[in-house]
């Protein structure tokens, strides 16, 4: 086990509400870790965190107690820290990937479903309480903790081996605001809105407290582009769909606010470019969004957003351009509720520009302050609270697509 500058990071961990939370960022090449050694080398990790802790588990265990737990079933997963301590999280089998999940490649030979060994985890930290969200797979293991606003995240680490990424066995454990500030570049468009849209008042919207034990079902697909499995996630197919997967996880807690979960439909990779059915050619980034639109409104799948997760170096207007989404489309607009995202941004933007995505379909505006301020936060950030109050509003107006359950 590495860490710098642990008796800072975890002092009085049973006593300071910890958070251990997963990787769940956008881009392969980022949260992934990739690094050309058998061991992550600590230069490497210190350009990205200011504190942190490596350490070593068998995701291939995890995972076999998960199928043997089955859908009712818990386990222990041991997670160790600094020091000798441990965080104990007894989890079960979570509803994050629907039920009838499919992992799609589109290869040279057409669209194949695929077997891929995901399962999302769900549960808490046992001597806190703190609330868990874990992706596990055979060879790959990362998630979130959350508690009182604060994140922990757990990245899985890889290397390269002959042009492609692969698992070491290790991860890296570090919190929310303990991630590098990196200076945004990326040109902040992000948004198409209609002549008809809402302004919602800056108050909450009838009802919202009475939704606290029940939680809004968001049904998502995923698109990545050949560009986000070759570049990305080093032609690696199952690391490319466990990536996304582990990102929307990690993107979900930031939705906690206006109890809402997301159901994971399917997650379709481009492993080739020759396929007929490959659309997202363009790298003007307003363009990849009609492309996708037009994919999809010509498919009658049940979903309520789309997201495309692309690989390129996008623009809008020649500047670099990293994400755009429609404006409350969510149940209102069904053939626009569709988003185009860059990989690769950068562990916390990467994870708060997903979220903005999410929350420009439903509703919220650009902010002064949280994930709806401009430019996209790259630090700690949450939804304001008037950004909050814009999502609740579109859900209390618009909600006729989406249905209600227990809140994971």
């Amino acid at each position: 086990m590495k860490s710098k500058h642990l008796n800072r990071l975890l002092p009085l961990w049973g006593i300071v509400s910890a958070l251990l939370a997963i990787l769940l960022t956008i881009g392969c090449e980022v949260n992934i870790l990739p690094t050309d050694d058998d061991l992550t080398s600590d230069p490497e990790l210190e350009e990205r965190f200011t504190a942190y802790t490596t350490f070593e588990l068998v995701p291939a265990d995890i995972y076999e107690q998960a199928l043997a737990a089955g859908t009712t079933g818990s386990f222990e997963i041991n997670i160790p820290l600094s020091d000798g301590q441990t965080w104990v999280a007894e989890v079960h089998q979570g509803n994050m990937l629907a039920e009838g999940f499919k992992a799609i490649e589109n290869g040279p030979g057409g669209e194949t479903e695929r077997e891929v060994d995901i399962i999302a985890l769900e549960g808490v930290i046992k001597e806190t309480g703190a609330a868990v969200r874990f992706v596990v797979s055979r060879s790959l293991f990362g998630g979130a903790v959350v508690e009182n606003d604060q994140i922990w995240y757990i990245d899985p680490i890889t290397k390269h081996t002959k042009d492609r990424l692969e698992p070491t066995g290790q991860c890296v454990l570090y919190r929310e605001q303990d991630v590098m500030e990196k200076k945004v570049t990326e040109f902040d468009h992000g948004y198409i809105q209609d002549a008809h849209h809402e302004t919602y008042p800056d108050s909450p919207a009838p009802g919202t407290e009475e939704r606290a034990a029940n939680c809004w079902k968001l049904e998502l697909r995923a698109h990545g582009d050949y560009e986000y499995y070759a570049n990305k996630c080093g032609s690696n197919y199952n690391l490319a769909v466990y990536a996304i997967a582990l990102n929307f996880g990690q993107a979900e807690a930031k939705f906690n606010a206006i109890n809402l979960d997301f159901s994971i439909l399917s997650i379709d990779v481009f492993t080739s470019t020759s396929n007929t059915l490959y659309y997202p050619t363009a790298t003007d980034i307003m363009t990849l969004w009609q492309q996708t639109q037009y994919m999809w409104n010509a498919n009658t799948a049940n979903r309520d957003l789309v997201i495309l997760f692309t690989g390129k170096n996008t623009t809008y207007l020649g500047y670099p351009s990293s994400f755009i989404s429609y404006t409350a489309s969510v149940c209102k607009s069904p053939s626009n509720a569709y988003a185009v995202l860059k990989t690769g941004l950068g562990s916390n933007l990467q994870v708060n520009t997903l979220a903005r995505v999410i929350g420009v379909a439903l509703g919220a505006g650009v902010t002064t302050s949280g994930i709806m301020s401009s430019p996209v936060p790259s630090g700690v950030a949450s939804f304001s609270s008037t950004s909050i109050n814009q999502m609740n509003w579109h859900l209390w107006f618009n909600n006729g697509c989406l249905h209600q359950g227990a809140c994971w």
